[in-house]
């Protein structure tokens, strides 16, 4: 299926397979950033944790650097706008998973330790759902309305220390301690491994210290 004003960029054929056919499916959307650095880095997890497609809403023109030739392993489409990937997605049986730090939203993750069982929120895929797509916020405003609005559901990665500001009284400021979220293209690699491991992808082979396709 094609959604009116899209653009698939392919790749050759020997490269289209991703995961087998019975797997649940990935894709990641690039919405609203601004770093090519992340851009990059969110693309190369992508392309590493085995997602179908990186779909780039809006901006045609966008620079991305660091993803370490991962543009040519991740087939990528453009779509204008984001209630065309909506409907791109929905065709598709996707579920689109906002990743923001927000009081409705669930861990990516949850480990019991008298249990030693590892729980996952993504089992509502079992329920006529075919895949999962995943938007991350902007760096410094998270989630636009417009992102908000595509959303069937939130995710968010729990942190073990946050940050705070507090009052310089020398210099008349106020200064930032600690982090209060993760940077966006870790976040991202965060939670397409953890879907990863949870949609039973397969593992690369590796020689010697690199993963091989």
């Amino acid at each position: 299926t094609t959604t009116k004003g899209s653009k698939f960029i392919p790749l050759p054929q020997q490269q289209q397979q991703r995961q087998p056919i019975n797997n649940p499916s990935a894709y990641v959307i690039v919405s609203n950033l601004q770093s090519g650095g992340n851009i990059g880095n969110i693309v190369r997890s992508a392309s590493i944790f085995g997602c179908e497609e990186c779909i780039v809403v809006g901006q045609k023109r966008y620079r991305m650097t660091g993803d370490h030739g991962s543009r040519l392993d991740l087939p990528q489409r453009h779509i204008w706008t984001h209630a065309d990937v909506k409907e791109y997605l929905g065709e598709k049986r996707v579920r689109i998973y906002g990743i923001e730090i927000m009081e409705n939203a669930s861990p990516i993750m949850q480990y019991d330790r008298e249990t030693g069982v590892v729980t996952f929120p993504f089992e509502s895929e079992c329920e006529g759902w075919s895949g999962s797509a995943f938007i991350f916020g902007n760096e410094g405003q998270g989630l636009s309305t417009k992102q908000r609005e595509i959303c069937d559901e939130f995710l968010f990665i729990p942190q073990n220390r946050g940050g705070r500001s507090r009052e310089d009284s020398v210099v008349g400021s106020r200064e930032k301690i600690g982090s209060a979220s993760m940077n966006v293209a870790c976040a991202a690699a965060v939670v397409l491994q953890a879907y990863s491991m949870w949609a039973g992808y397969s593992e690369a082979r590796f020689e010697g210290e690199k993963f091989l396709t």
